[in-house]
């Protein structure tokens, strides 16, 4: 059958934001999300996602800068300081699939399917906050217009194999069962289907898995 997804989260740029009840680990992770930058500004800093909040402040973001108006670059910043920053423009108001991968001290980006960086010195005591924001900076701060979907987190690092499979030629697809080069379900935590899921909308946890899926 095919996979249903036909649904998003939008956020207008303004005063629009989601928090998410989740704690990234300090060591090991991977998060996926597929996202579409619609901001039109020449050079802001944007905040897709943000794991700090006032008390947790050396977490990890997810924090594209404009290029242009019509271009953006993305950036990973963990503990301090960006620990990937690839320097290729992305055009504003496209798909993209988007996954960090964290294993230790070692980071890899994946856009598309394919890396664009991996780096050491990743902090294994980063301190995540109890939520994820997404659309903005903690604090309902610096909020970006995008849209926003399909996020999920896993407690392993992924191979670039598995995120391939993720990417599915531009398609999602369903992370929670094993098929073909994705083979690492077991590991999912969370997974928001920001609107396409059909169980009922509320936290659960099937088997011991703590897979949570929210229809928002």
């Amino acid at each position: 059958s095919v996979f249903p997804n036909s649904k998003s989260l939008s956020f207008d740029g303004t005063d629009e934001y989601v928090s998410v009840p989740f704690e990234l680990p300090t060591g090991t992770w991977t998060v996926s999300q597929w996202i579409r930058i619609n901001d039109t500004s020449a050079s802001d800093d944007l905040y897709v996602w943000d794991s700090r909040d006032a008390s947790h402040t050396s977490g990890n973001i997810m924090h594209p800068v404009k290029a242009s108006s019509s271009t953006y670059k993305n950036r990973w910043w963990n503990a301090g300081a960006f620990r990937i920053s690839p320097t290729t423009e992305y055009a504003i108001g496209l798909w993209q699939h988007v996954v960090f991968v964290k294993d230790g001290e070692t980071g890899t980006m994946y856009v598309d399917g394919a890396s664009v960086g991996t780096a050491t010195g990743f902090s294994t005591t980063a301190d995540n906050a109890p939520n994820m924001s997404i659309g903005a900076r903690y604090s309902n701060l610096n909020n970006i217009p995008m849209q926003f979907d399909e996020l999920a987190i896993w407690n392993t690092a992924l191979d670039a194999d598995a995120v391939s499979a993720l990417y599915n030629s531009g398609l999602p697809t369903d992370v929670s069962v094993d098929s073909g080069d994705y083979d690492v379900s077991a590991g999912l935590q969370g997974w928001w289907r920001m609107g396409d899921a059909t169980e009922p909308a509320a936290d659960g946890i099937t088997g011991g898995n703590k897979l949570f899926i929210f229809d928002q």
